[in-house]
């Protein structure tokens, strides 16, 4: 199977936080990424409340 993954496109300054976490953080972070970009929902994914349906 081939894997169809978007690139991730960074704003400067959220690349520069990431790039602060512990390196356990930051490989966690990039598994739930890559799952994302393939448009799929990683199992660490937990939904935002408070902003409405759908968001």
């Amino acid at each position: 199977m081939t894997r169809r993954t978007r690139p991730i496109s960074w704003i400067k300054a959220a690349r520069k936080a990431f790039e602060s976490f512990p390196p356990d953080a930051r490989q966690e972070c990039l598994r739930a990424l890559t799952v994302a970009a393939e448009g799929e929902r990683a199992d660490i994914v937990k939904p935002m409340q408070g902003l409405g349906a759908g968001i």
